[in-house]
């Protein structure tokens, strides 16, 4: 991970996109993503999983629909990292 870190670092002119492809040449990152993966519940369907095990069949929208409760509140939870609609939103406008 030093290697790609030091690169991420010189070469400051890379998108975010650019970056996290970089990141996902590491097997261990990649490792480290399914075992995320795993533990969110979503190693079964991936993207196409709702909070709370329910199935997701259109990936080009976030639903942003309360999909269950938590100890914090309500969720929007959706997709293989378990996004929020929130967190997809701004990341949609960059």
């Amino acid at each position: 991970m030093g290697f790609l870190w030091s690169k991420v670092m010189t070469e400051q002119k890379l998108t975010r996109r650019q970056k996290a492809e970089m990141y996902l040449q590491n097997p261990n990152m990649r490792r480290m993503l399914n075992v995320l993966s795993f533990a969110e519940g979503t190693e079964k369907h991936g993207y196409h999983t709702n909070f709370g095990g329910s199935r997701l069949e259109d990936l080009s929208w976030h639903p942003n629909k309360v999909l269950g409760r938590t100890k914090d509140g309500v969720t929007t939870a959706t997709g293989r990292y378990q996004f929020l609609g929130s967190t997809f939103n701004d990341q949609a406008k960059n």
